[in-house]
Parts: C-alpha cells; structure tokens; sequence
C-alpha cells in the first residue's frame, strides 16, 4: 500500500524534531538512532528512538522527556503526534535483544534523510 504524503511529512517533522531533541541534549549523530515503520492502513508512524544518554534513566522519564519535548516542538501541529506511536530505548537495552530487539520491519531514518 502507499504511503500517503501526509504521513511522509509527518515523519519528517517528526524525525526533524527527535533530532533536535538529541542535539539539545549534546548528542551527536552517532549517539543516537530514529527507526520508523509506517502503518498506511492504520495511518500510524511508529517510530524506536534510541539513545545512549538513555541509559541509566528509567523508561518513563525517559518517554516522558522525548514526549514533552515533541509536543512542544510540534505545537503549530498538534495533530501529527496522533499519527505517531513512540518507544524509547537505551542502546543497551536494544544490544540486549529479546522484547528490546528492533524488528525487521522497521527502517533506520538516517538512510531515507541522507538520500
């Protein structure tokens, strides 16, 4: 099925600003990882956003932390976090595997933004 342009530019903007997350928190591109698999028939972007600064944090603050921060970069859109659905993991829990593991259908968003 195709993906629709609004849920193209959703992810952009949406990806945009967990780049800008990372930058704010002084990461660089190799501290972190945007993996997304979009839903077309459900209309949903489920994104992985996974971080070394993670670590050490419990997941709720976080989840809590990156969604702020979106809906804050977001606020002239509100209406695009309806189409995302957001998992944030440290590198080491993703290294561990298991429910942690990243799977199969999802994309690393660094090769469709450096085409």
């Amino acid at each position: 099925m195709a993906v629709s342009t609004t849920l193209k530019r959703a992810l952009r903007r949406i990806a945009g600003a967990l780049i800008n997350y990372a930058k704010d928190q002084g990461w660089s591109p190799e501290d972190y990882w945007i993996y997304y698999h979009i839903n077309s028939k459900w209309d949903k972007i489920h994104i992985i956003f996974v971080a070394k600064g993670f670590a050490g944090k419990g997941d709720f603050q976080n989840y809590a932390s990156v969604c702020q921060y979106l809906e804050s970069q977001l606020a002239d859109e509100p209406e695009l976090l309806n189409y995302m659905g957001l998992i944030v993991r440290s590198l080491k829990q993703v290294e561990e595997g298991g429910i942690y593991a990243i799977g199969p259908e999802y994309r690393d968003y660094w090769t469709l933004s450096r085409r």
